[in-house]
């Protein structure tokens, strides 16, 4: 494909005539330089959306003849590519892009990439969204699975509605893929879903994965290798359909292998599993409903996983009632650093119901955590307060005295005071001269971080400032501003 015979967006063509403008003063650069810059300059992917478009190697192949011979030549320039948003730059943003011109143009671009990369290994992320035309989105999916010989980083990103009407997605014939995320969301409550909306997955051809995390309407099938499972660095499963799975597996579950990949240091788990005994795993997800409170329980209680540092809870919600947890035997909990809670809602809007006294049980467990993230709509009052420390007579209640890092994301902000805020900053700072012992040595530096995401997500408000958007300017706030406190609020 001839990139003359394809009509480039606007973001392309400012970024070709700025690159035109330097092309005097730098067409003498010895090749093994000029190749240095080229390739330093398309370190980031290729990223196709519409008026954020950034094709560096298109650029530069049209900035003059002996660019464009050298970008030619070079098939790894051409080979990382990602086309829409992410989920994570996407979300609170509900702009719908007027795609009916771009599409087609961007489309031929993506091919254009796939065509001058040749036989290089392909790195592809692809995020698909309602308002992409089915035909297009059966194009980006047929091109991937067509060179899935030569992929070895693959991200797949889509609702369940969003695959196309036709038979099966099969990945089986990619022997060099090292890095595979794949997320079909689906309903939870909607039972099974018809067998052309999934992709399958076939584990036994993948000689060289290190990195696993599929979820959703995403079926595996076949035998990871003895040598993979061995190496397997990340895992991570979540099924929401009703489809069996065969993992040729002696359980056909799929952490009945966890314990054949011993260097394994990041894990996801969602529903019941074995006792967990990993001596290498740094980063544990779980995913729990209101049904799992003596699973979770169980399972921080009796795994023996010496080196975790970061866990992430997610919470689903669920229509079969709620237990509370317990906590206090949570051993793995002890020396863990990082923690992250997130509630995630049903389509209906319900959540799954969490009190305070069961945040603080937990709480209670971490006593080295040193970052705290909390996204949940019923951040509260009695939350705020609990994160404050008392005086040192009633130290016994504090929890989480070595935090030094924390982030309330939240969807209601009526609930929340600036002088609740306020107490829990002033608590737990410590001004620069406090945070040095008599010998010189550093202790703990208190709370150095603060985000905090308290407005309503609602579109029918408009865009408005936040509550709390004057705290920066309030005492005793502004002065451990100055002092070296980061405080961001959105």
């Amino acid at each position: 494909m001839d990139d003359t015979s394809v009509a480039l967006p606007k973001d392309i063509e400012s970024d070709l005539e700025k690159a035109k403008a330097y092309t005097a003063s730098i067409s003498s650069l010895i090749p093994d330089i000029l190749r240095e810059i080229l390739e330093h300059g398309c370190s980031t992917p290729a990223s196709f959306i519409p008026e954020m478009t950034e094709a560096p190697a298109l650029v530069y192949s049209q900035v003059c003849r002996s660019w464009r011979s050298l970008a030619l030549s070079q098939s790894t320039l051409w080979s990382s590519v990602s086309w829409g948003l992410s989920p994570r730059r996407r979300y609170g943003d509900d702009t719908m892009y007027d795609r009916t011109d771009s599409d087609e143009r961007l489309a031929l671009l993506w091919d254009l990439y796939l065509s001058r990369s040749r036989q290089a290994l392909l790195g592809i992320s692809l995020y698909l969204y309602e308002y992409d035309a089915p035909e297009l989105r059966e194009h980006l999916l047929d091109s991937i699975f067509k060179e899935q010989h030569r992929i070895h980083h693959l991200e797949v990103n889509c609702d369940e509605d969003i695959l196309p009407e036709r038979t099966p997605y099969l990945l089986s014939a990619a022997p060099r893929l090292g890095f595979l995320k794949m997320c079909v969301f689906a309903d939870k409550y909607n039972g099974t879903m018809p067998t052309k909306k999934v992709i399958t997955v076939d584990l036994s051809g993948f000689t060289s994965l290190r990195e696993l995390d599929v979820c959703g309407n995403v079926l595996l099938r076949g035998q990871m290798p003895a040598n993979v499972l061995e190496s397997l660095r990340t895992l991570g499963y979540f099924n929401m359909t009703a489809s069996p799975q065969n993992l040729a597996t002696p359980a056909s579950n799929p952490f009945s292998f966890i314990h054949f990949t011993p260097h394994i240091r990041r894990t996801e788990v969602f529903g019941e599993s074995p006792r967990l005994a990993l001596c290498h795993l740094r980063e544990l997800h779980l995913g729990l409903d209101p049904r799992d409170a003596e699973f979770a329980e169980f399972l921080l209680a009796d795994s023996e996983i010496p080196a975790l540092e970061e866990m992430v809870l997610s919470f689903f919600a669920d229509t079969h009632g709620y237990q509370r947890r317990r906590w206090t035997q949570g051993k793995i909990l002890k020396t863990l650093k990082v923690l992250s809670l997130h509630w995630l809602g049903s389509r209906d809007g319900t959540h799954d119901t969490f009190f305070d006294e069961d945040l603080q049980h937990l709480l209670e467990c971490t006593p080295a955590l040193k970052s705290l993230n909390i996204d949940s709509p019923r951040v509260t009052p009695q939350t705020l307060l609990l994160l404050t420390l008392r005086p040192r007579e009633d130290v016994a209640s504090n929890v989480c005295p070595a935090l030094e890092k924390l982030v309330l994301e939240t969807h209601d902000e009526r609930n929340f005071l600036s002088q609740d805020v306020i107490d829990l900053i002033s608590s737990r700072w410590r001004p620069p001269q406090e945070k040095t012992d008599i010998e010189g040595a550093t202790s703990s530096s208190g709370l150095t971080d603060v985000r905090l995401s308290v407005f309503p997500r609602d579109a029918s408000a408009g865009i408005r400032r936040p509550r709390l958007a004057d705290l920066p300017t309030v005492e005793p706030v502004c002065s451990f501003i100055q002092q070296g406190l980061k405080l961001q609020i959105t």
